[in-house]
């Protein structure tokens, strides 16, 4: 008999590649599309704080860098997309040693306000160095950017049904590096660090190694995730990688089962899904403001309920269907 993940892995794989097929209203494409681009995000945040128990309140900047990069890269000086995405990752990981080599060696919440006060840095750069960012208004249209941040070729990526299987492509081979690199010898010496990083380092473990490693990865994908970011949206704007978006990449980590790889995914689903149902279709403030409390209040009620996260609930309930299909054998 299959393994229930196994055919859990198959299901899912069906499911995403025959979605939208189904799905023909664009608005519904479209969250399915950033939900691809989130679980890339949330993902290799998780591979920071879940696994390598680090605090990172900058992630964010690193997603907004490798949305530049490719946005730049493609729309200014013409490359080709395929080229630009993995610069993307490449520069958002180069960048990430700006931050993660001389604050790694920091625990706790010392880390915390060191990432905090680059992400406040970085933001303000996306927003006055006019000459590389074009902000603060963003890549607008105009001499050199007529049609924006172009979508990749060929033709069939340019639909947003092409996009999303390009999405999800990317999705799937990023979660399939990450998944074996936290079930590697390198991914238990995360696992080591998270649980009593003194006790790692008394035997033999090079904590500031792994750590700069688990960071320096996470970055790589949070690039590749605003790469395919830039190039859907069709324009970048700073507005979009600022403190607050990184603290919805961290809950999406936390609601969804920190330190589970099953969580990741699960959250950037619930992170991408749960504002778009609070999105009452009123422009008054006090509407905004009871959004933000609805939120709020949905949040705490889901932290509470489920302490292990999104990620246990499922643990739990596939143990139930287990052991009832073998009592019925």
């Amino acid at each position: 008999m299959m393994k229930p993940k196994i055919l859990g892995v198959i299901v899912g794989l069906i499911v995403v590649f025959l979605l939208p097929l189904w799905v023909k209203n664009p608005y519904y494409l479209h969250i399915l599309i950033m939900m691809g681009i989130w679980i890339i995000l949330v993902s290799s945040l998780n591979l920071i704080v879940g696994y390598t128990g680090q605090v990172s309140l900058c992630h964010t900047i690193f997603y907004g860098i490798g949305a530049y990069t490719s946005a730049i890269l493609v729309a200014k000086y013409g490359w080709s997309f395929w080229t630009a995405l993995p610069l993307a990752g490449v520069v958002a990981a180069l960048t990430s040693t700006l931050i993660g080599y001389p604050s790694l060696r920091l625990r706790g919440h010392y880390l915390g306000i060191a990432t905090l006060a680059f992400a406040v840095i970085m933001n303000m750069v996306f927003c006055n160095w006019k000459a590389l960012t074009y902000s603060p208004t963003g890549l607008p249209g105009g001499p050199g950017f007529v049609e924006g941040v172009p979508r990749p070729e060929p033709a069939f990526f340019k639909s947003d049904f092409g996009y999303y299987y390009l999405t999800y492509i990317i999705t799937l081979i990023s979660l399939f590096i990450i998944y074996r690199l936290v079930n590697s010898p390198i991914g238990r010496a995360f696992t080591a660090i998270r649980e009593d990083e003194e006790l790692a380092e008394a035997m033999g473990l090079d904590v500031a190694k792994y750590k700069f490693l688990a960071f320096t990865v996470g970055c790589f994908f949070a690039g590749i995730a605003g790469s395919l970011y830039a190039h859907y949206m069709i324009t970048v704007v700073p507005d979009t990688f600022t403190f607050l978006t990184s603290m919805d990449v961290l809950i999406g980590v936390v609601v969804g089962g920190i330190g589970t790889f099953t969580g990741s995914i699960l959250g950037a689903i619930f992170m991408v899904i749960v504002p778009e149902i609070l999105a009452f279709p009123f422009a008054e403030a006090y509407v905004a403001a009871l959004q933000i409390i609805i939120y709020a209040i949905v949040l705490i009620v889901v932290v509470n309920i489920t302490p292990r996260g999104l990620a246990g609930i499922v643990k739990d309930v596939s143990k139930i269907l287990t052991s009832s299909l073998k009592k019925k054998k």
